[in-house]
């Protein structure tokens, strides 16, 4: 029986782990705006964070939340830069590549001139694109912020972008689930002996 108790409290640590695991990045919803025509323009802010595994970060459930249409609220393609080149941000270029430190890609991935989904790119993560590929495709430049946080507003009040290149350091919900059921096999496990 005892050896039952220990295979117990262990596969209960590994469920725990498997089943809240997860990502930080996420985007949280703001009331809709009507559009004077009967439908609704929806909002939402985001918040990515240096994580490669979580892009393309799909925008859809947030794009039409409440039953919003889609055609109505998808994202324009295009990149959002963010350089330490303080030329490149004044003329609206990118001449100095080596200073591009963050990069949001709305792709055109409902084709066209159209996106519903997000990637970010840095240094030492996802590959930034190449020059000549963002300029294809139109681009903005905005100054790096040395803290390493980065809010983009595409000026329509409705959604926000934030790009934090570092990851929060409090504990995740899985790592004091971690915990909780470490102690709760432990308890297990001693009641057991006695």
């Amino acid at each position: 029986m005892k050896t039952w108790s220990l295979v117990l409290a262990f596969f209960s640590l590994f469920m725990a782990q498997a089943v809240f695991a997860g990502t930080v990045s996420n985007c949280v919803s703001r009331p809709d705006v009507s559009d004077g025509n009967g439908g609704f323009i929806t909002g939402f802010d985001c918040n990515f964070y240096h994580e490669a595994t979580v892009y393309p970060f799909n925008l859809t459930s947030f794009i039409t939340a409440g039953g919003a249409s889609l055609g109505e609220n998808e994202l324009v393609p295009g990149y959002v830069v963010w350089t330490n080149n303080a030329s490149d941000v004044t003329n609206q270029t990118l001449l100095a590549p080596g200073s591009i430190m963050d990069v949001l890609d709305f792709d055109a991935n409902l084709g066209g001139f159209a996106s519903s989904q997000v990637y970010v790119d840095w240094p030492g993560g996802p590959a930034i694109p190449s020059v000549a590929t963002m300029e294809a495709a139109g681009y903005l430049v905005l100054p790096y912020n040395a803290s390493g946080v980065e809010v983009f507003n595409p000026g329509d009040g409705n959604h926000t972008f934030t790009v934090d290149d570092n990851l929060p350091t409090v504990p995740e919900p899985s790592t004091l689930l971690l915990v909780f059921a470490g102690g709760l096999g432990t308890l297990i496990v001693r009641r057991r002996r006695c």
